[in-house]
């Protein structure tokens, strides 16, 4: 009997990393877009269509340069507002589940959007600061802001000493509930 429980928890271990994996994978792959199209639309911003960059379903902007720049600094951000939002849904789910697959699921969810909001900082400070003419957000955004030269470096410096602030914090209420 013994080793058929253990199979059995494992199944279901299993079964409980994968839903956590897909459901944060479904979120960062397509509904970080849906929402970005979302807040382009409250700002007026109409002039976009969906395509997938890197694999992730996301709004194309047209935009106009003659736009106020803090609506266009909410339209890139919001992305990571999102994902910063699902990462505290998660959380609060987290600590409202009890021991179990739920708890499991909720986990590698947090964990998968911290990833993802880890790599997508990094790369995209990365490809703006050393590829001059990539056409990615952060470019796009500090274009709008008239951000150059030794002003992009202070903006991604800034921009990734908060995001490692948040995750540092977020990362030590999630191990509270791993251990």
């Amino acid at each position: 009997m013994k080793p058929r429980n253990q199979k059995h928890n494992f199944i279901e271990n299993f079964t409980a990393i994968l839903i956590g994996i897909i459901s944060a994978l479904l979120s960062i792959l397509f509904l970080t877009g849906i929402f970005q199209a979302l807040i382009a639309l409250i700002f007026g911003i109409t002039d976009f269509h969906f395509g997938f960059n890197y694999f992730i379903f996301k709004p194309i902007f047209h935009l106009q340069n003659n736009g106020s720049a803090i609506a266009f600094g909410i339209i890139y951000f919001a992305p990571f507002v999102f994902n910063i939002l699902m990462l505290e849904i998660g959380t609060a789910l987290l600590k409202k589940s009890i021991l179990g697959q739920k708890r499991f699921s909720l986990i590698f969810f947090n964990l998968v959007i911290a990833l993802y909001l880890i790599i997508s900082v990094f790369y995209g400070a990365v490809i703006s600061l050393l590829v001059i003419n990539s056409i990615n957000d952060w470019n796009q955004l500090m274009i709008h802001l008239k951000i150059v030269n030794s002003g992009k470096i202070m903006f991604m410096f800034v921009i990734i000493i908060m995001l490692t602030t948040y995750l540092k914090r977020k990362a030590t209420r999630i191990l509270e509930y791993i251990n």
